[in-house]
């Protein structure tokens, strides 16, 4: 084979192959954002939760009570009890 017919048959190889690597590439990149989005799901209890805004006591909890902390107060005590923070009305 002459220099010239080897660098054709690198070049007929190259266009043939391209397709094929960049379906394997695609192919994994669905796959993996297919695994990636089955887990970021929330759990059952977090969703309970805000469908139903009560603690495990079954107190009822107003999700208005929370719009009015302000950021001192969480700097102060970020975990305070629920029955702790007050709305202004």
């Amino acid at each position: 084979m002459n220099k010239m017919s080897v660098e054709r048959v690198l070049s007929l190889l190259q266009m043939a192959l391209l397709p094929i690597a960049i379906f394997i590439i695609l192919l994994g990149i669905a796959l993996d954002a297919k695994a990636a989005s089955d887990d970021n799901n929330p759990s059952m209890e977090l969703l309970e939760f805000l469908g139903e805004w009560q603690t495990k006591d079954g107190e009822w909890v107003d999700p208005m009570r929370f719009l009015n902390v302000s950021e001192e107060d969480l700097e102060k005590e970020p975990f305070a009890k629920v029955n702790e923070v007050t709305r202004d009305d």
